[in-house]
């Protein structure tokens, strides 16, 4: 069983020399080549999210407008910080090495892709072998 649900976002950046439809078309084309369901793969640094949904409407985060990958997360092991933070921002660290498979992949319109992942059960624990 996974544990609570996490939330990433990214936004592309708008090129003004694209049309809505070419930009619409690059972010389904971005995330079908990298996070398409059933890839798998690990991202290596540490990586920030949320578990509150409404955080990822600031525009500091995904934002509301624009072409949109909103990541949907499911670890079995996060570290909340938000007691070291002065933003009261539902903060969780994934650590490097977190090793996912995209469940599912869709597209909600307005220029938003939401991208399932899960924790990959075969993923090998990377800090539960430390060897002197």
């Amino acid at each position: 069983e996974h544990g609570v649900a996490l939330f990433r976002g990214t936004r592309l950046r708008d090129s003004s020399k694209k049309s809505a439809k070419d930009l619409h078309a690059e972010l389904c084309t971005a995330a079908d080549a990298a996070y398409r369901k059933g890839a798998e793969g690990a991202w290596f640094g540490l990586t920030s999210t949320t578990h509150t949904v409404g955080v990822l409407s600031k525009p500091t985060f995904c934002g509301q407008h624009g072409y949109r990958i909103k990541f949907m997360l499911r670890p079995k092991r996060a570290f909340h910080i938000e007691y070291a933070s002065n933003y009261k921002e539902g903060e969780y660290l994934l650590l490097p090495g977190w090793c996912w498979r995209v469940k599912d992949v869709a597209d909600l319109g307005s220029g938003l892709v939401e991208v399932d992942m899960h924790e990959r059960e075969d993923a090998r624990d990377m800090y539960d072998d430390v060897h002197e």
